[in-house]
Formats: C-alpha cells, sequence, structure tokens
C-alpha cells in the first residue's frame, strides 16, 4: 500500500492507495519544516492524520511526501525522521520539495514548466524526470508574487494607505472588522502569517469584477508570471502549468496574461495529489 502527500503552507492532502483506482483521501493542517519543529509535526500527524487512515499503518509500505519547505536536506531529513516514526514498516520513505511534486503531476514524464499559485508561489523548468531550473522563491516577506499571500497583501497596503474605494473599504470593515493592532499582530508576532494574509485573496475573489480588485489582480499575476515564468529558456517552446487554489480561482484572469506573453498554457488544477497517485502507480 502506498501513502502520497501533497503538503502546502496550509494543508496536506494525503492519499491511502491500495491501486491507482483504490484511493482513501485524508485532510491534515501543512507541514512545513520551516514553521514545525519534528515534535510538533510528530504529534499532529498522530493526532489529525492515524485517526483518518483505514487501513493498519503496517501496511503502507511505500510513503511519498511532496513538501514546501523540503528543498534543503536538514527539513528532507526532519519530515522523513518523522515519517518513519508513524511508519516503521515502510520499506521506502521519500521526501522532496513540492515543487518535484508540481512537476510531476502537472507534466508526467513530459517536459514543461510548472508552477505553484496558491498561499505562496513557486516554480520550476521540468526535462521530464526531474527539475533543471529554479528561479529563486523567496517566500512569504521578500517574494511569492502571485499568490493569496501575495494578494492578501496589497489588498491590506491598499486599505491602510486609504487607496481602497469607499465601496470596497466599508464592506472589508463590515466583513473582517480587524484593527490595525490586530492585523499586524497577527503579521509579526503570531505563527504562520502567510496563511493569515492569504486569506484576504478571497475578498479579491469575490470583488474580481471591481476595476480596482481586477487591477490589483492581473499585476499580481502579471507579476509572477514576468518575474519568474518568463526567465525560463528551452530550446523548443513549452507548455506553461499551473497548480492550486490561486490559478485555480483566477484562471479566468490568468490564461489571457499567459497568452499574451506567448506562452502555451498547460494544465490547471487545484491540487497535485490524485495526479501524483497516477504517476506513482505507472512507475
Amino acid at each position: 500500500m502506498k501513502l502520497i502527500a501533497d503538503s502546502g503552507s496550509t494543508k496536506t492532502s494525503w492519499r491511502l492507495a491500495k491501486t491507482a483506482e483504490d484511493v482513501g483521501k485524508a485532510y491534515t493542517i501543512g507541514f512545513n519544516p520551516d514553521y514545525y519543529s519534528a515534535e510538533e509535526m510528530l504529534d499532529s500527524m498522530r493526532k489529525e492524520l492515524l485517526p483518518q487512515v483505514f487501513a493498519d499503518p503496517d501496511d503502507i509500505r511505500e510513503i511519498y511526501f511532496y513538501g514546501a519547505g523540503c528543498s534543503r536536506e536538514d527539513n528532507v531529513e526532519q519530515v522523513r525522521s518523522v515519517l518513519n516514526t508513524i511508519f516503521p514498516v515502510a520499506q521506502t520513505v521519500f521526501v522532496d520539495h513540492d515543487l518535484l511534486g508540481a512537476a510531476r503531476a502537472l507534466c508526467g514524464d513530459d517536459a514543461g514548466i510548472a508552477c505553484i499559485l496558491g498561499t505562496g508561489s513557486n516554480s520550476c523548468l521540468y526535462d521530464g524526470t526531474s527539475v533543471t531550473d529554479n528561479v529563486t522563491s523567496l517566500g512569504f516577506t521578500l517574494g511569492d508574487e502571485g499568490s493569496g499571500g501575495y494578494m492578501g497583501k496589497q489588498l491590506l497596503r491598499a486599505y491602510f494607505y486609504r487607496e481602497l474605494p469607499k465601496e470596497l473599504n466599508e464592506e472589508f470593515d463590515a466583513r473582517y472588522g480587524y484593527s490595525k493592532a490586530d492585523i499586524l499582530n497577527n503579521i509579526y508576532q503570531k505563527p504562520l502569517p502567510n496563511r493569515f494574509v492569504a486569506q484576504f485573496s478571497a475578498f479579491c475573489g469575490e470583488h474580481r469584477r471591481h476595476p480596482f480588485i481586477n487591477r490589483l489582480i492581473v499585476a499580481s499575476l502579471s507579476e509572477f508570471l514576468d518575474r519568474h515564468v518568463l526567465k525560463y529558456k528551452a530550446e523548443q517552446p513549452l507548455k506553461v502549468h499551473f497548480l492550486g487554489s490561486i490559478a485555480f480561482y483566477f484562471r479566468e484572469e490568468l490564461e489571457p496574461l499567459v497568452a499574451a506573453r506567448d506562452l502555451k498554457i498547460g494544465k490547471i488544477i487545484q491540487e497535485p495529489v490524485d495526479e501524483l497517485v497516477k504517476y506513482h502507480f505507472k512507475m
């Protein structure tokens, strides 16, 4: 039996698969080792994941975990150690960056450009087997262009700098009721500020037809394409694929921006994990 996981900053989607068709689903919080210690991950997986696993954990022999923050070897080893503790009989415990998971889910065995647009953002050039180039992702503080966190930051700036049109400002106040102190405390004092800020991208989605919000969305997605996707050089034009909630729900704005840059649009999916199940049973 195989356990396959896609772990972002907000949530982890798990699939427990006997075959490519016989698949159980589970969901937990995101396990980014940049934000969680091994002890915190272990405790949370025991409380959240194990109650959802319908099989004997000892029946799980292969684990494939693709996660945000799993690009550094120390982080990879932390996640692998936690999984080995929970599933000690597993013979294969593969841990790698969510970018490789994105590329395998989106491109399969074909070359392409794989992009993540969710709470955060990232991208890579993929040759059909491995990631061959990655424009540096600077994370929530300095980067994450095009992501939910980035849109949320732009919206909050406009709100506090008194740039939101009156009707949007009033609706924002009525919906959230946060004070300046509340917001700054969540960003600078509490853990996982990217998740907190990304929630405001939903406000952008609900008001996407408003000219001010539309410009904000288009500018955010355009910055991602220009600063990341256009930097990849390939011998032949490659399709650009996207996954994540922002790509999925803002595809109406995203697709024409991709076309305007003479790029070929590929898949746009919300989650990679079901495609990863197919990939690992095809191997």
